[in-house]
């Protein structure tokens, strides 16, 4: 068994140590009202992260410590995109992923209420958006197989222009 060393959430009401429970996340976004609220308290995103450890008997633990973290975007319009980035401390290796929504519109931006410029193209349906937060708790970090991803990498440059 992995040991999980630490899970923290930057979500709705729930901020620092620990995930709120999934029904709640499942329902705030699901529930248009409850998204209408969120918005009105300037929350359009929120971030679930976790930190596990492979083998505790290794000399070096910091070469076994493994990171998954998801973060959301939410907009009203468009629905949710989501940021998948993994650090694997045993291949010294991060991997980012994106939610896969239409591609034909990445150069068509909206800004979250921070002012940062999102891709609308990699927005996908709240439905779909929720169904893949929840794999991510459900599973304690994996990469949510219920929709598509793009590789960051296999991204221009322009889809992540400066604030």
């Amino acid at each position: 068994m992995t040991p999980i060393i630490k899970k923290e959430a930057a979500f709705d009401d729930h901020w620092g140590s620990g995930w709120p429970d999934i029904g709640v996340v499942e329902q705030r976004l699901s529930d248009p009202e409850k998204l209408a609220q969120m918005f009105a308290k300037g929350r359009d995103g929120g971030c679930f992260s976790i930190k596990w450890i492979y083998d505790k008997n290794n000399a070096e633990p910091q070469s076994e410590l493994v990171a998954a973290t998801l973060y959301m975007h939410m907009n009203s319009e468009h629905g949710i995109k989501l940021q998948y980035s993994r650090w694997d401390g045993r291949i010294g290796e991060k991997k980012t992923y994106h939610s896969k929504g239409d591609l034909t519109r990445l150069k068509h931006f909206v800004r979250s209420f921070h002012r940062t410029p999102l891709s609308i193209g990699l927005f996908v349906p709240f439905e779909i958006g929720r169904k893949a937060v929840k794999e991510f708790l459900e599973t304690d970090g994996d990469l949510p197989r219920s929709i598509d991803w793009v590789p960051e990498d296999g991204l221009p440059s322009e889809v992540f222009p400066l604030p």
